[in-house]
């Protein structure tokens, strides 16, 4: 008959062969041959209103990029196409750029001065980073990435490192692709250097327990359509959806032993060894000529920042001397300065000031164990509108004395 009254029975012999997803996780580098030494980086990297060659030397190693005979400045340069930005930028995700890179005469090969503080589209002097993000839609997203407190040394490789956060504007509508540009400097006939390019994730964004934080208790509720999401890799491992605004200092674990994710502001900044709870480091802040010293971090300006929203400040400290001894303090204190507090210094897009200083007048001070900070602040209005820069430096303890 053609229809079996009764049902086949299938055997199967042998296992089925199934291959597993890549192990690697894709999204770790979005620029793997930031490297001039890099095989194939001439087919990857391009220039931008000028032309690009491959130099040498470059920073510690043999070969650099260059971008030369550049067109319109200060917006020339190189750039790169970022891999799989379509899975990877997604909301809430965090990511460091880094890079070394030398601005100076392309004939005479004499470095260049600049001003790092210098933030105008025309009037770029030191180089910047911009990220230009693709959507489906047809329409692009822009966003230029300064380094204001850049230590420039015209006749040496500086060190670029900066952070961005994905937000929802930057990729509503979903990612077809994006992009990374290296540009900056004014004098015509100047050329750029960039070597050691990265474009990393930072997994540790969102940690569940931090020796640094800052953290909002509330803040006003964002709503996130998930059509707005890009279609996302099966070989990713996603995190939960996330508020980027949950975590406003990023990278502050001092674990990885980088310190480049703060400027010193009057003072040096290094690492010592152990940090808090038998960590491999901590920060340390040393030459300080103020109480006002210490660690600066520039946060970009952001709509976690309304008014209102509520934060959560805490992390670990001592105060030593010049010997390494511990210092007393006394946090009960109205207004101290001599135990460790946060200033946050808000510049206006006017060029007003407005400074805030953050205590813990509760902490069990001991001069000779890690003491915890916490306490809480809410944005003022001064805080919310129209902020060109919201810096955060820890501080506290009589100058000269170190800070941990």
């Amino acid at each position: 008959t053609a229809i079996p009254t009764e049902t086949p029975t299938i055997t199967i012999t042998g296992k089925p062969t199934i291959t597993p997803p890549p192990t690697v996780d894709q999204c770790a580098s979005l620029v793997p041959d930031g490297n001039a030494e890099d095989e194939g980086v001439t087919k990857k990297w391009f220039a931008w209103e000028g032309e690009f060659s491959v130099v040498s030397p470059g920073y510690n190693s043999e070969k650099a990029l260059m971008s030369f005979n550049r067109k319109r400045l200060p917006r020339s340069g190189l750039f790169r196409n970022l891999d799989n930005a379509a899975q990877c930028l997604t909301v809430g995700s965090v990511w460091k750029i880094s890079f070394r890179v030398k601005l100076y005469n392309q004939k005479t090969k004499v470095g260049l001065s600049c001003d790092p503080a210098i933030t105008d589209l025309d009037r770029a002097d030191c180089p910047y980073t911009r990220l230009r993000i693709y959507l489906k839609d047809g329409s692009r997203f822009n966003t230029r990435i300064y380094h204001t407190r850049m230590e420039w040394e015209p006749n040496n490789w500086n060190s670029f490192v900066r952070y961005i956060t994905i937000t929802p504007e930057m990729i509503q509508g979903g990612v077809a692709s994006a992009a990374a540009y290296i540009m900056g400097g004014l004098e015509t006939g100047s050329a750029l250097s960039v070597d050691d390019f990265k474009f990393e994730e930072i997994t540790t964004a969102f940690p569940t327990k931090s020796p640094t934080t800052m953290v909002p208790t509330s803040h006003p509720s964002t709503s996130y359509p998930t059509t707005s999401l890009p279609t996302v890799s099966p070989t990713r491992t996603m995190m939960p959806t996330v508020d980027p605004c949950r975590e406003m200092i990023i990278g502050a674990d001092a674990n990885d032993g980088d310190i480049r994710i703060f400027e010193p502001l009057m003072s040096s900044i290094g690492v010592i060894s152990p940090g808090y709870n038998n960590s491999e480091y901590a920060y340390r802040s040393y030459n300080r000529l103020r109480w006002k010293s210490g660690p600066l971090y520039e946060m970009t300006p952001s709509k976690c920042m309304s008014e209102g929203a509520m934060y959560d400040v805490s992390f670990k400290a001592r105060i030593l001397n010049g010997r390494g001894n511990g210092l007393n303090c006394d946090p009960s204190q109205r207004g101290y300065t001599n135990c460790p507090l946060v200033y946050i210094k808000v510049t206006r897009t006017n060029g007003a000031i407005y400074e805030a200083f953050l205590r813990d007048h509760h902490m069990d001070w001991s001069p000779i164990e890690w003491n915890h900070f916490r306490t809480f602040f809410s944005v003022t209005p001064q805080m919310a509108a129209a902020v060109a820069t919201f810096e955060v430096i820890f501080a506290g303890g009589p100058p000269g004395s170190v800070l941990v």
